[in-house]
C-alpha cells in the first residue's frame, strides 16, 4: 500500500495548468492550483476505498518502480511536465520528473500521470470552462 502519492503538473509557456496534489491511503485527497486551472488556491477533499485501492492497483500495473529512463531523442523547452513521487509503506520511494518536451521517459508514464488526475478526479477543479 502507498504512504503517500504526489503529482505536480509544472508550467509551459503557454496556458497549461499548474497544481500539485497529494493523496494518502486513508483517502484524503490535497489539491493546490496555481495557474490556468478553475480553481486557484487549496482545496481538500475524501475518495472512496475502491478509489484508493485503484491507486494502489495502478502503482503496480504501471511497475512504477521499474520505469526505466531511456535516451532522449527529442528535447523542447517549451512544454509542461509532471513530476510525481510514490512513497510506500515499506520504505520504497520514488521521484520521477516527467519533462513532455523530452521522450526520455515511455509513455507509459505519461498515461499513469493521467490515470492518478482521473481516478481522484481532478478534473473538477483543474479543467477551466
Amino acid at each position: 500500500m502507498f504512504r503517500r502519492i504526489f503529482l505536480a503538473r509544472t508550467p509551459c509557456f503557454g496556458h497549461c495548468p499548474v497544481y500539485k496534489l497529494e493523496i494518502y491511503p486513508n483517502g484524503q485527497v490535497n489539491y493546490l492550483g496555481k495557474y490556468f486551472v478553475k480553481m486557484e488556491g487549496f482545496k481538500s477533499w475524501q475518495i472512496e476505498a475502491q478509489a484508493v485501492k485503484k491507486l494502489n492497483d495502478l502503482i503496480e500495473k504501471y511497475d512504477y518502480f521499474k520505469i526505466k529512463e531511456q535516451m532522449a531523442t527529442i528535447i523542447t523547452t517549451d512544454s509542461p511536465g509532471c513530476i510525481t513521487e510514490i512513497i510506500m509503506e515499506d520504505g520504497r520511494k520514488r521521484k520521477i520528473k516527467n519533462d513532455y518536451g523530452c521522450n526520455q521517459w515511455p509513455p507509459k508514464l505519461k498515461a499513469f500521470e493521467n490515470q492518478i488526475d482521473q481516478i481522484v478526479n481532478s478534473a473538477e477543479y483543474v479543467e477551466e470552462e
